[in-house]
């Protein structure tokens, strides 16, 4: 009986582990040159509920802080995010960093200390996009079939290039969606059939402004 325990406790312990997410790392811009290995942010879920509970930072001398973190607004982090010091200082605990795309400099989430819970914060909620237009309309549809959902009228140059979609559930964790947009009417064909019932929210990105649709999606 004891050897049968003990087994069950190693095969938790492993289930444990591989609930995990994968950590994400992002690198930290604007070092100095003498800085040789380079600085970078690794968000880390450290209990296994799927979510971002602790975050390293490295320094330049491969030394680190482990910080607990909590997670603020609605968002998600992918990897081949860049990241920059816009205020304060890791070593000081006063820091403010900004976390953003390389590729557009679109920013995605601030990062900085609390000093009143001692906890390092994850915030999507404070994002200042221009000329935010956000749609205050829920839409409910039952997960098998295709939803339309209008959005404003836009002029797009590059629409490939120019427009994201993004889908969210409501823990921040982004959900892969494979979404048709029709440029000629403006609207946004998303396939649910596959999605799980629940509260998502839905982010369209272009020109610098963001429109948001929340979406209920019934069983």
């Amino acid at each position: 009986m004891k050897i049968f325990i003990n087994f069950l406790l190693i095969l938790l312990s492993f289930s444990i582990v591989q609930a995990k997410i994968n950590d994400i790392i992002i690198t930290l811009e604007n070092i100095s040159d003498t800085c040789q290995y380079g600085r970078r942010i690794i968000f880390q879920d450290e209990n296994g509920d799927d979510t971002f509970d602790k975050i390293r930072i490295t320094e330049c001398d491969l030394s680190y802080n482990n910080f607990d973190l909590t997670i603020k607004g609605t968002g998600g982090l992918l990897s081949g995010l860049a990241s920059d010091i816009i205020e304060g200082g890791v070593e000081t605990l006063d820091f403010k960093i900004r976390i953003f795309n390389p590729n557009d400099d679109r920013t995605v989430a601030y990062l900085y200390y609390d000093t009143l819970s001692s906890k390092a914060v994850l915030d999507f909620s404070s994002l200042k996009i221009n000329e935010i237009n956000i749609n205050n309309k829920i839409i409910i549809t039952l997960n098998n079939g295709i939803i339309y959902i209008k959005f404003s009228e836009i002029n797009i140059i590059n629409k490939e290039k120019d427009c994201k979609l993004e889908l969210y559930d409501i823990n921040g964790r982004e959900v892969l969606i494979h979404p048709r947009i029709d440029f000629s009417t403006n609207t946004i064909l998303l396939n649910v059939d596959n999605i799980q019932y629940g509260f998502y929210l839905l982010r369209l990105y272009y020109n610098n402004k963001i429109e948001l649709f929340k979406i209920i999606i019934t069983n």
